[in-house]
């Protein structure tokens, strides 16, 4: 119940966070996990898709980018990362 009534305050940090520490050397990726087993699944197409590697396939399924996606501070505000 605490944890409801600080909603806003965790967002608010949340995106101070990412804000702050986004940078080219270290950037934020954003991962919609309403379905947890799709998010599961696309954060392991987007790790394997960044990665090159011995005997990667040509035909490597690219992840979902509706549900990994790279960060971008106007994202808070049109509603691309929940409140």
């Amino acid at each position: 119940m605490k944890a409801l009534k600080l909603w806003n305050d965790y967002s608010k940090a949340r995106n101070q966070m990412l804000t702050r520490t986004h940078t080219a050397m270290a950037p934020w990726s954003i991962v919609r996990a309403d379905d947890k087993d799709h998010a599961r699944l696309n954060v392991i197409r987007d790790l394997l898709h960044r990665l090159d590697y011995k005997g990667r396939s040509k035909r490597l399924v690219s992840p979902d980018s509706d549900i990994v996606f790279p960060f971008e501070p106007g994202q808070i505000e049109n509603g691309m990362i929940a409140p």
